[in-house]
């Protein structure tokens, strides 16, 4: 049916975005990595860098390829 259609197709295009959204969410990690690890300072900003990144990152117990 249309409504079945849809929910397809809106299931799908959700499933685009979140996969995109993940992807750009692991670039935008890399990049912060990349930047604590060449300009870190001792400021309340990389303070909360050097947080999200350790949130973001799961522990070696807990990651893929272990």
């Amino acid at each position: 049916s249309e409504v079945c259609d849809g929910y397809l197709r809106a299931m799908e295009n959700d499933a685009a975005e979140i996969e995109r959204l993940r992807s750009l969410n692991a670039e935008m990690l890399e990049a912060l990595k990349s930047v604590v690890a060449v300009a870190d300072r001792k400021t309340d900003e990389f303070d909360r860098a050097r947080a999200a990144i350790a949130k973001a990152t799961p522990p070696p117990s807990q990651s893929r390829e272990g």
